[in-house]
């Protein structure tokens, strides 16, 4: 056999190796609520050093409920309309 023939082959094999369609989850990622967790605020190369390469655990908090957010939030509103109705808050002298 020719280096071209065997080339040919491999390729040919290669291509019928190779799982392009939707069944493939590595292309064709769909993030399961249960399954999956999604991690903000990281760089993901970060993450992989301290997971894989240091072998180390990550804990991870959960996401604050809405009614926790909301609060916050209203907190700093609050916070920001006192601020401008009788300005900055200083610390006594």
């Amino acid at each position: 056999m020719s280096y071209q023939i065997v080339t040919q082959e491999l390729e040919i094999s290669r291509k019928r190796l190779l799982d392009l369609t939707m069944r493939n989850r590595l292309l064709n990622y769909r993030p399961a609520k249960s399954k999956t967790l999604k991690i903000i605020d990281k760089v993901p190369a970060e993450v992989y050093d301290i997971l894989v390469q240091n072998e180390r655990q990550m804990e991870f908090k959960p996401k604050p409920a809405a009614n926790d957010m909301s609060r916050e939030l209203d907190k700093d509103e609050e916070q920001v309309d006192h601020e401008d109705a009788y300005g900055p808050i200083l610390p006594p002298s």
